[in-house]
């Protein structure tokens, strides 16, 4: 409990009992006063009692006319009554039947007599006063009263001293008690403080509002000592400001931590503190400044604390690195992902590679992601084919290769592929380093790299080469998450080639099923598929449709005379024609022979006939060799509603035999007038 509340607790035990005295004392006056009050009330009853007793003896006296027993009646109350100081009685005739004065023979004055009664009879009147000493009892009553008031005052005022005194001396003592102890503890507080100060691990100044030291700790003191300083063993008196050579430089590099610390000796603020290096040749050290405001004695002072935070930083440092793989192992993760997810859905081979170019790039943060294939031949080239980030320009006109005999143009990325192992460059500083690569790569804003065989199995592709601008970005995890990308791509890779061989194969051999092998026009059963199908459409929809029939003149003369090669040679030399000179949607295809049939889908009769005239005119200026001039003859038909495949190609094959009855070399149409 603190002092000054006991103070308060002890006046306001005296005022309540001086108060509770002092009450207590005028109840009992008052009370006092109350019975006198009553007694003198008794008194004057009492007289009036004995006055109406009297009245009524001597009004029976009077009416016997027997004066002589009413004197002797008056004289005889009197003697047995001594407090009665005077009886007398008249008439109204003015006769005095009886009057009797105090011994000193002093009349009575009318303020020493009381008026009792007054008695009526016929024409007669008395008058009876008695006089007794109640005036002498109130007198005295009132002299008891102011007596005791003034005992009563005196009582208080000396009890009221006497409680004062004892409360006092009751009150002060514990003061003075804890005056004493918190003086001791104050002084025991005051050298644990400076114990506590000395013997604490930071290093503790105290500086004054000019910021020059009042006092150090040990710590401070050995500290300054290990680290060369020569002046006061204690620094007293140097200003603060220019104790620590690392501070200094922060001063001069226009850091704000000495403004603060001006801002808390002045009262601008209550604290201050900062973290900052103070590294010496044999290790790194970080230290915690901590500036907290006092006042001593109306003066402002603030105590500097200097903590090693060393461990703190080292472990932080180790923490952020440790986050910091962790992303770069996340983000390689995700890209790992997202290329096998490119592999899966890949359709060709450059958009496979450009596609893990930038998801490396862009979910990695790499700034220059690079994918080559390596070349064999006398030259052995690593080929560019693809490139992500904003640092292309420092590979761009690089001749690369991965000759063993040339190294300097062979680099990281030859010498990967050569090996077939990644290659890691964990920093390409210029520090003591001659590799070129190092150099060029150091003067792009490189500082890492790393290079990965683009390989599966016995197969070797090309390679993917990595850059970072951050040291030792290459990490045991990351490197294997690429290293597996890089496996997982030439698998995709080699994915892509098989099917493509697959699907390559399977369209020639859809190819073979439909196409005749020597003109290699459409077969005789893939001719009817289409033939089939375009009078299906003409049908449901009500689409022009034409067919041409056509077939060379004279074909067994040929073969007979120049041989059946050459037979070949011309039919070989029609298809081509043919297949220059249809229109997109026109189907061509050897029927059977030396004939052939064209489909030509949203046509008329009429511009079939025009696209036959024109093929017959291309048959016939070709130079098929030997000077044999060839010719071929054409019959035309348009489908009609309700023709079969059979019966338009019927039509056709009708006018067909028209055309060679007529001559040959020319076109025929059924009906023959639809021309």
């Amino acid at each position: 409990m603190g002092l000054g509340y006991r103070k308060q607790r002890t006046t306001l035990v005296i005022m309540i009992l001086a108060i509770t005295t002092l009450f207590l004392w005028s109840a009992a006056y008052f009370i006092f006063l109350q019975q006198r009050e009553q007694m003198m009330e008794f008194h004057r009853s009492r007289t009036l009692r004995e006055s109406e007793l009297i009245a009524e003896f001597l009004t029976e006296a009077l009416l016997r006319n027997d004066y002589a027993e009413a004197r002797n009646f008056l004289r005889g109350w009197q003697r047995n009554h001594d407090y009665v100081t005077a009886l007398s009685a008249h008439f109204d005739n003015g006769g005095t039947l009886f009057s009797y004065q105090r011994a000193d023979n002093a009349s009575l004055s009318a303020g020493e007599l009381e008026q009792v009664r007054v008695i009526s009879y016929g024409n007669r009147a008395m008058t009876l006063s008695l006089s007794h000493e109640t005036t002498g009892i109130a007198m005295a009553l009132e002299r008891l009263s102011r007596s005791l008031a003034l005992f009563a005052a005196l009582l208080i005022l000396m009890l009221g001293g006497a409680l004062w005194f004892v409360l006092f001396r009751w009150s002060v003592k514990p003061m003075e008690r804890e005056i004493g102890r918190r003086t001791q503890a104050l002084r025991e507080a005051i050298g644990y403080a400076h114990s506590l100060l000395y013997s604490m691990s930071g290093h503790i100044a105290i500086v004054d509002d000019t910021g020059h030291i009042l006092d150090t700790n040990r710590s401070w003191r050995e500290f300054a000592r290990d680290n060369g300083y020569q002046g006061p063993d204690d620094m007293v008196g140097l200003c603060y400001f220019h104790a620590c050579d690392d501070l200094d430089r922060l001063a001069s590099k226009g850091e704000p931590w000495e403004r603060a610390i001006l801002e808390v000796l002045n009262g601008e603020r209550d604290e201050y503190s900062m973290d900052y290096p103070c590294h010496s040749a044999e290790e790194q050290r970080w230290f915690l400044m901590r500036v907290v405001a006092v006042t001593y004695h109306g003066e402002r002072r603030a105590i500097v604390n200097h903590i090693n935070i060393t461990d703190i930083k080292q472990v932080q440092e180790a923490l952020a690195r440790s986050e910091e793989e962790l992303l770069a192992i996340n983000r390689v993760y995700q890209a790992l992902s997202a290329s096998n997810k490119a592999l899966s859905m890949a359709e060709d081979e450059q958009g496979l590679l450009a596609e893990v170019a930038r998801i490396i790039h862009e979910d990695c943060g790499f700034p220059l992601v690079w994918i080559g294939y390596a070349q064999n031949g006398d030259a052995k080239a690593l080929v560019t084919r693809s490139m992500a980030g904003p640092k292309t320009d420092f590979i761009e006109g690089i001749k690369l290769t991965w000759k063993g005999d040339d190294m300097g143009q062979a680099g990281p990325i030859g010498d990967c592929f050569r090996g077939g192992e990644p290659i890691i460059k964990a920093n390409c500083s210029l520090a003591g380093s001659d590799d070129p690569w190092c150099k060029r790569a150091f003067e792009h804003g490189i500082t890492a790299s790393a290079a990965f065989p683009v390989s599966h199995g016995a197969a070797r592709i090309g390679v993917i080469a990595v850059y970072s601008d951050a040291e030792d970005a290459f990490s045991s995890p990351v490197v294997a998450l690429l290293k597996e990308l890089s496996e997982n791509l030439a698998f995709g890779v080699l994915a892509i080639r098989e099917r493509r061989a697959r699907e390559m194969a399977q369209r020639e051999l859809e190819r073979l099923s439909v196409t005749d092998k020597l003109t290699q026009l459409y077969n005789r059963l893939r001719t009817d598929t289409v033939l089939e199908a375009e009078v299906g459409r003409a049908e449901r929809y009500g689409a022009k449709l034409s067919v041409m029939l056509f077939d060379i003149d004279h074909f067994k003369e040929v073969n007979d005379h120049f041989g059946h090669q050459f037979g070949d040679q011309v039919l070989v030399g029609l298809a081509e024609e043919v297949r220059h000179n249809l229109r997109e949607n026109d189907v061509a295809g050897r029927w059977g022979g030396e004939e052939f049939l064209v489909i030509a889908p949203h046509t008329d009769l009429n511009g079939a006939k025009k696209l036959a005239e024109k093929l017959r005119q291309r048959f016939e200026a070709h130079d098929f060799g030997g000077d044999q001039r060839i010719t071929a003859s054409f019959g035309v038909a348009e489908w009609r509603p309700g023709d079969t495949s059979g019966n338009l190609i019927g039509r056709a094959d009708r006018a067909l035999y028209r055309a060679k009855n007529n001559g040959r070399n020319r076109v025929e149409t059924d009906p023959p007038d639809a021309a």
